[in-house]
């Protein structure tokens, strides 16, 4: 809604006819759109569908169909938009040209003031986006964009001069971008970014990017377990009875042991990592535009606490691995189908699967110079390992501990593995708001982006760090689920 919000104040603040007015209808309906399936989503996401199951269950998946089509359109869109501006830095223009935004498409008349570039907007250092060296050999032209203030450089075009080829490049994967295309995109987003507005939506984006596909995703499993529920009333309502039968045995009594007995070292503990991270995260913010600092200061700063902060994780989370099982299994009827809803272990498995695409490729990238000692490469393929086995190790964590309760004194008394449980809640969300707000920099993504190229890290970052965030996200919810169940005397049956 803040995304529609801007996008829309944007839009009716420009100064010249950036665009036609039927496209300002796109944000007025997407946003209609969201706030219409929120609203249905609170109010009918347990009801269960009886009757036009046909029908019904082609609205359900067309919900879901639209919300990943939402999904596809701001990884095409945003990773797009970069490309075009580093092609036209490619093709030896310069974003300095752009820097006085107030432009129209009708009129080439800047304004004597200057602004951010887009790119500028979105994290990138103003070193790397004014800065353009291009080396012409023959037969061969290699062009370079190099960046020396971030030791960054990408190898962007080889051009071979054949007689048979007309145009910038030999290339089939960059050809399609004609210089006139690139030209329009240019004047847009200079027009876009007019106002203040404009460049709050353009600068917001790479932090509202997230929270957009974890919607989009949320809303699309919700629709799709409303669409697996249609027709099945009478079984749904036998299991809500058995539940509620358990519930009314044991509420009484999960009120009066909701408390942190047990759990006082992995409270502390994560209060440190919390707070230590949130400092991190500022003093990140502080280092990654000042150019009085190294350009590897921002790096180490996110590659460091990842470092750490996974490590401890994982090593925390074998050891709750190992003291869960003091806990008894768990029997009882309601949890015949397994511990988790159905809408919960498509999340889960969602957000997992961008885990383990982002972790594999971050080992590539880092290992591709692991052999030459480089510390960076070395860093950014730990830090793609620990990942990998700290999410594996918790994900087992939390379903092991969804099984067990505290059926015993003893149990009760010692609560075996709550430590481990209370630690990692602050842990994950410490990861959460760093990998929401520090992870997409360019400065955590510069070995990626250098092995990968822009377009494919792009593409590849946009589909798998906001699953990463969401999955932070969704093991909070589930290890208070955890806490909160497994170590309470409403546990006994």
């Amino acid at each position: 809604m803040v995304y529609n919000g801007l996008e829309m104040a944007m839009h009716s603040m420009m100064d010249g006819p950036c665009l036609s007015d039927v496209v300002f209808v796109h944000p007025v309906l997407n946003g209609l759109f969201t706030f219409l399936q929120m609203h249905f989503l609170f109010v009918n996401s347990q009801v269960v569908v009886e009757r036009f199951g046909l029908a019904a269950r082609f609205g359900f998946m067309h919900l879901v169909g639209t919300n990943l089509a939402l999904w596809v359109r701001l990884i095409v869109w945003e990773t797009g938009l970069e490309w075009t501006y580093f092609i036209h830095l490619a093709q030896g223009g310069s974003l300095e040209d752009f820097s006085p935004v107030s432009y129209s498409l009708e009129s080439a008349s800047p304004s004597p003031r200057m602004l951010p570039t887009p790119l500028e907007l979105r994290g990138f250092p103003r070193s790397m986006t004014s800065r353009v060296t291009r080396d012409v050999l023959t037969p061969m032209t290699v062009m370079y964009l190099i960046f020396p203030a971030s030791l960054f450089y990408v190898e962007a075009f080889l051009v071979e001069e054949k007689k048979n080829h007309t145009g910038l490049f030999a290339s089939d994967g960059y050809h399609p971008l004609s210089e006139s295309h690139i030209d329009q995109v240019m004047a847009l987003h200079r027009c876009l970014n007019t106002n203040s507005l404009g460049q709050l939506w353009t600068s917001s984006m790479p932090f509202l990017f997230p929270f957009l596909v974890e919607f989009s995703l949320i809303a699309a499993a919700v629709m799709f377990v409303m669409a697996q529920k249609v027709g099945q009333g009478q079984k749904l309502a036998a299991e809500i009875k058995c539940k509620a039968g358990m519930g009314l045995s044991s509420g009484s009594s999960s009120k009066r042991n909701t408390d942190c007995h047990g759990a006082s070292k992995g409270l502390f503990l994560g209060l440190l990592c919390l707070v230590s991270g949130i400092v991190i995260t500022i003093v990140f913010f502080v280092v990654k535009d000042n150019e009085q600092f190294s350009p590897l200061l921002a790096f180490w700063l996110c590659s460091g606490t990842r470092i750490a902060l996974l490590a401890l994780c994982t090593l925390l989370t074998g050891v709750g691995l190992i003291q869960i099982r003091r806990l008894s299994l768990v029997t009882a009827c309601s949890r015949h189908r397994g511990p988790l809803p159905t809408l919960d272990r498509i999340l889960q498995h969602a957000s997992l699967t961008g885990v383990v695409l982002y972790s594999i490729f971050g080992m590539v990238a880092g290992g591709s110079k692991l052999l030459d000692g480089d510390s960076r490469h070395i860093s950014v393929f730990v830090s793609g390992a620990l990942l990998l086995v700290q999410a594996a190790a918790q994900s087992a964590l939390i379903s092991e501990a969804l099984h067990r309760i505290c059926v015993s004194r003893l149990q009760l008394l010692l609560r075996p593995g709550r430590q481990v449980i209370t630690f990692l809640l602050f842990a994950n969300s410490i990861l959460w708001v760093f990998d929401a707000f520090v992870t997409h920099s360019w400065a955590a993504q510069e070995v990626q982006l250098h092995f990968y190229g822009l377009l494919v890290w792009g593409v590849v970052s946009r589909i798998s760090l906001p699953l990463l965030v969401f999955y932070r996200f969704h093991s909070v919810v589930l290890l208070l689920e955890v806490w909160k169940r497994s170590y309470g005397s409403s546990g006994i049956y």
